[in-house]
C-alpha cells in the first residue's frame, strides 16, 4: 500500500508543479499592452508632484517592470519632500511605494496582486500630522480616458482615503531622466532649503 501511494505521488508531482507554473504567469490578454509595460515609467502620487505643473515635471519617482518566468514584476517607488512655495517653513511630502506581480494584462488596463505603502508627511516646525497606509492585495490600473498613464482604480477602497486614486504609472518619459530641482530624501532636508523659496 505503501508503494501504491509513493507511485502515485511521484505520478502526480509533475502535475502539480505544472499548475504552480500556470498560475505564476502573467495573463497576457493584449500583447501590445503587455509590451507598453515593459520597461523603466515615471511614477507618481499626485500629493508629491505638487500638480502636473511646469516647472514641476522633474518630481517624480520610477516604476520598474520586468519579465521574470513568464511573470511581469513591478516596483516602484517615489520619495519627494519640499518646501510649500507660499510658506517655506512648510514642508509637504512623503513617499509612495508599490511591489507585486502583474497577474492579467487586458487592453488599457492591468491587474495586480501586491503592496502599496504611502506616507504623508505634512511638517510646519515643531507642529506635523502624518497618515501612514499600507495595503495588501489585488489592484487594478487603467488607461482608459487617459493613455498617457495608467491609473490605480477604486483607490478610494485603499485605506479609505481618496488621495490613492491619483497614483499613477506612465507610459513613457515625460520628462528628461533629470534630478529632481524641489524633492528632498527627507523632510530634515528640504527644510534646509527652506530658504531658497524666501
Amino acid at each position: 500500500m505503501k508503494i501504491l501511494l509513493l507511485i502515485l505521488c511521484l505520478m502526480l508531482m509533475p502535475l502539480t508543479a505544472v499548475a504552480q507554473s500556470e498560475s505564476a504567469k502573467t495573463i497576457i490578454e493584449d500583447q501590445a499592452e503587455a509590451d507598453l509595460l515593459l520597461g523603466r515609467h515615471l511614477f507618481s502620487q499626485y500629493g508629491l508632484t505638487s500638480g502636473y505643473l511646469p516647472g514641476f515635471y522633474s518630481e517624480f519617482g520610477d516604476a520598474f517592470i520586468i519579465k521574470e518566468n513568464n511573470a511581469y514584476i513591478i516596483e516602484a517607488s517615489h520619495t519627494c519632500y519640499y518646501p510649500n512655495f507660499r510658506y517655506p517653513d512648510y514642508i509637504e511630502g512623503g513617499y509612495v511605494r508599490l511591489k507585486g506581480k502583474i497577474t492579467k494584462v487586458f487592453k488599457n488596463s492591468f491587474t495586480m496582486i501586491g503592496t502599496l505603502e504611502s506616507f504623508d508627511d505634512d511638517v510646519y516646525q515643531k507642529q506635523g500630522g502624518e497618515e501612514y497606509c499600507k495595503y495588501n492585495g489585488e489592484m487594478t490600473f487603467s488607461r482608459k480616458g487617459h493613455l498617457s498613464y495608467w491609473r490605480l482604480q477604486k483607490a478610494g477602497d485603499i485605506c479609505n482615503d481618496d488621495r490613492y486614486r491619483y497614483v499613477d504609472i506612465f507610459i513613457k518619459d515625460i520628462v528628461k531622466n533629470e534630478p529632481n530641482k524641489y524633492c528632498y530624501p527627507t523632510a530634515k532636508d528640504a527644510a534646509t532649503h527652506s530658504d531658497e523659496f524666501r
